[in-house]
């Protein structure tokens, strides 16, 4: 839907308009219309789609881990969740610390390569925030995440979803012959056409 962005004067007036107005504005065919409404139905209702209720994320990234909700009734009752969790950023590899053939070895006192550089953490970005359930995802096994554009981590748990434009969107299909309400005629002109047009191939060949 990004090819209607600058018809729209802004993002509150977006909530406001009608399909009349929307029409006016040159959002055709009707079908996209329809889809903008339905989707701005959904946000007033708080559904945003896929990767719309992710709360933690670091460059352009969400890490999804299974979070196991406990029946305060029954604790043998495990039901097994995905969840959007704050993560550490990664502090540099061991080896971009102590390369350059042991480079500064000896420097100041205490033994072993010299302590890296504390990572900055992103500002408004709580470590100890509580995990946030998301939809769209599933855990699949044990420990397995599935869903749209979840990758699995190597070598730890859990998945990371990169962040990609239009994810949250419904892929919608292609019209074919018409669609549904027209197929039938599409279909049906096409055959007649094309015995219309083998007969006249074959008095064309007899010489007729």
């Amino acid at each position: 839907m990004k090819q209607h962005t600058s018809k729209f004067p802004t993002w509150e007036a977006l909530f406001t308009l009608t399909s009349r107005q929307l029409r006016s504005l040159g959002v055709e065919p009707a079908r996209d219309r329809r889809y903008l409404l339905r989707w701005l139905n959904l946000f007033r209702e708080g559904r945003f789609g896929i990767g719309g209720d992710f709360q933690f994320v670091r460059n352009g990234v969400a890490e999804l881990r299974v979070y196991e909700l406990v029946d305060p009734e029954n604790p043998i009752n495990v039901k097994k969740m995905v969840a959007n969790v704050p993560v550490p950023p990664e502090a540099p590899a061991a080896a971009e610390a102590t390369e350059g053939g042991g480079e500064g070895e000896g420097e100041g006192e205490g033994e072993g390569p010299a302590a890296a550089e504390p990572v900055a953490v992103d500002p408004g970005y709580d470590l100890n925030a509580r995990p946030v359930l998301v939809r769209g995802y599933k855990v699949v096994g044990a420990r397995a995440i599935a869903g749209p554009y979840a990758l699995p981590r190597p070598q730890q748990e859990g998945s990371a979803v990169k962040l990609t434009e239009g994810m949250w969107e419904h892929k919608r299909g292609r019209k074919i012959d018409g669609g549904e309400r027209r197929q039938a005629e599409v279909r049906f002109k096409r055959r007649v056409a094309e015995r219309r047009a083998a007969r006249e191939a074959l008095l064309h060949a007899s010489g007729l």
